[in-house]
């Protein structure tokens, strides 16, 4: 195809890390190529001449997250990946600006990295849209432009339709079943985004700021529970509806910290006990708290006193929930809410607030 310049094909086994989020193995192929791209700063766009390598490929496995390839890997392991990786310069020399685009299905996935928290994927999806470049307040716009990027010779395509105007992307969404501690479950649709920063976390009384990659998880479900022995005919807790929540997992930047942190917030619309014969439970302005950590010796919590960290629970709709832990209150897992009891017909309650701690 003429339209797309001068071009320079290769293939083979790579080894591929996408700003430290996407990392996978396997047969490649790559076309270098002239052509144009469209940028976006939130507001403007602009059309740049570039020089262009488009990288597609179906692997068995790859891993998004943080510190993948360590022992302090925290994240996805993925199977079934097909993928299009597009790296763009200006064709100007000086112009110093790049731009990187991926996108990855991905058949099914397992979380790895948190003792304690099981997470299962299933038609997720990776979305990475970053620019590169002193100043480069630009990423790349196919929103009338789509890239179609082959995998494969039999294995079909993949699609960058990433829209411009919505800014830098580290993401991943799918359909994703959850549990945490053995203490709260969910199933529904939920998105993963990757960020760097700081946290502060204390032990109750001498706080630390540590610089740190995050995870952010949030997501809006129909039901999930929040009890002993989820999912088991022995289950006893609390069955949950419209549930909405935030979970954030922290690890140090430093590699050699083995130190993590775990922090959700769930809000539930209502709920009912189950468990027990012949107790009845009606809850309402239910809410879940877990704050944890893990690491040897590890005694700090996350302490968002100060600063309350906000996770997006549904980008479409634009709800979030707030992540507001005191480290002053210790490790957390609790369920809190206002109740209504009736045990064998005999006692009757009705409890303005109510609290269950493991």
């Amino acid at each position: 195809d003429g339209d797309r310049g001068a071009l320079l094909e290769a293939s083979g086994l790579v080894q591929l890390d996408v700003f430290g989020f996407f990392r996978a193995t396997g047969s490649f192929a790559f076309v270098r190529s002239s052509g144009s791209l469209v940028v976006n700063n939130g507001t403007t766009s602009e059309t740049v001449a570039v020089q262009q390598v488009i990288v597609g490929a179906t692997v068995s496995s790859a891993f998004a997250g943080i510190n993948g390839g360590t022992a302090g890997a925290i994240g996805l392991q993925l199977s079934d990946v097909g993928l299009a990786l597009a790296l763009f310069k200006p064709s100007s020399l000086t112009d110093t600006r790049s731009w990187t685009s991926l996108k990855a299905t991905v058949g099914s996935a397992s979380f790895v990295g948190v003792d304690d928290l099981t997470i299962a994927v299933t038609n997720l999806a990776v979305a990475v849209n970053q620019a590169g470049g002193v100043g480069n307040s630009t990423v790349a716009d196919y929103k009338n432009t789509p890239l179609t990027v082959a995998t494969g010779p039999t294995t079909g395509s993949v699609v960058l339709d990433f829209d411009g105007s919505r800014g830098a992307l580290l993401q991943a969404s799918g359909a994703v079943s959850i549990n945490a501690y053995g203490f709260f479950s969910a199933a529904g649709t939920f998105t993963f985004e990757k960020s760097s920063g700081s946290l502060t976390v204390s032990n109750g009384t001498t706080p630390e700021t540590v610089a740190v990659n995050r995870l952010l998880i949030g997501g809006t479900v129909s039901s999930a529970f929040a009890g002993v022995n989820g999912g088991s005919a022995q289950a006893m807790g609390l069955q949950l509806s419209g549930v909405e929540f935030g979970l954030a997992l922290f690890k140090p930047s430093l590699l050699t910290d083995l130190r993590s942190w775990t922090a959700l917030k769930a809000e539930v619309t209502s709920a009912s006990f189950i468990g027990v014969n012949d107790l009845t439970v009606a809850v309402s302005n239910l809410s879940v708290a877990i704050n944890q950590s893990s690491g040897v010796g590890n005694t700090q919590v996350a302490d968002f006193a100060t600063t309350a960290l906000t996770i997006d629970t549904d980008v479409t709709t634009g709800n979030s929930i707030d992540l507001d832990f005191a480290a002053s209150a210790g490790k957390l897992l609790q369920v809190s809410g206002d109740v209504e009891l009736n045990a064998f017909g005999f006692f009757l309650l009705n409890a303005l607030h109510f609290l269950i701690q493991r």
